[in-house]
């Protein structure tokens, strides 16, 4: 059957005719209209990649170029440089790509284009082989469709990728998870607290560090998932010599004043104590914040005074 008859038996069967259609006749400009426009529905990017993105900057300078589109994956922390070409791939293209990469930080790629040489394919696919995780590099196909008149619809087809994409995927998810944990566990523990932690809004971080002037030290606590822990340590690079000699200090006091906590096992220079919990189940957090609270006014009522 020759498309002719193909065509009439959709049209007797009241189906329309899909239509690939020139991407110019869409967006007349690539930095005009194209890019003004993946910036506002990257939902479209979303769909065929499986990672939520959010916009950043669009035209960030770098050096004497400028960045298409500069975006994150939200929660995640890494940054997404996304590269447009209504057109042929080029090798210029190629080499501000990896400028991008260098000058913004960047962890991923998505280099857009109406068609892609063997040459740049492969040119991804090299990278992606010898570049380990959090990098990622994607070669998308841009196409545009029409059914008999009706608007015009984008298509996004993925060429080149990650040969990992899913693995990577699944850690990427792991990481999202464990940053809202993070995030909701300090600001439901600093909700509890008389004095404020300190912790700017929005902090994830595993660590949360509040410095004992007159011991010049730092008490620490720390989340884990399966617990969460209280320590001493010094300055950021200094010595363990140094530190765990301040330390030694005060240990006589700390062990009295934490008696009956759960220490670490082992050797134990920092005085950490620990509370075995799961950190992700949200039924533990009232505990886990009572157990931080009492266990660090131990440690502060120490630690604030001469040894």
């Amino acid at each position: 059957m020759d498309v002719a008859e193909q065509a009439n038996l959709d049209k007797e069967a009241g189906l329309g005719q899909l239509e690939e259609v020139c991407v110019r006749d869409v967006w007349k400009h690539e930095a005009g209209d194209f890019t003004p426009w993946l910036s506002e529905n990257l939902d479209q990017l979303t769909d065929v990649l499986g990672i939520s993105l959010r916009l950043e900057g669009r035209e960030l300078k770098v050096g004497s170029c400028r960045a298409d589109i500069v975006a994150c994956v939200p929660d995640y922390g890494a940054r997404v440089i996304i590269e447009n070409q209504m057109e042929t791939t080029d090798l210029k293209h190629l080499g501000q790509i990896l400028a991008y990469l260098a000058g913004l930080e960047a962890q991923i790629v998505i280099w857009i284009a109406t068609k892609f040489r063997e040459d740049h394919l492969s040119a991804i696919r090299w990278l992606n082989q010898h570049t380990a995780d959090p990098y990622a590099f994607f070669g998308v196909k841009l196409s545009a469709f029409q059914i008999d008149g009706s608007p015009y619809a984008p298509s996004f087809q993925v060429l080149e990728k990650p040969n990992d994409w899913d693995r990577i995927l699944k850690n990427i998810s792991n990481s999202i998870e464990a940053r809202v944990v993070r995030r909701d566990l300090w600001a439901h523990c600093a909700a509890r607290w008389p004095n404020p932690l300190g912790i700017n809004k929005g902090f994830a971080g595993s660590r949360v560090r509040r410095w004992m002037e007159i011991a010049d030290l730092r008490l620490t606590l720390y989340l884990r998932k399966d617990r969460v822990r209280i320590y001493v340590t010094g300055n950021r690079g200094e010595a363990d010599k140094d530190v765990f000699g301040r330390i030694g200090k005060y240990r006589c006091k700390l062990l009295k004043a934490l008696e009956g906590s759960s220490f670490l096992h082992g050797e134990n220079p920092r005085c950490t104590t620990e509370l075995e919990i799961d950190t992700h189940d949200r039924n533990n957090w009232d505990e886990i914040a009572e157990w931080f609270k009492c266990q660090h006014l131990k440690y502060e009522e120490v630690l604030r005074c001469s040894p």
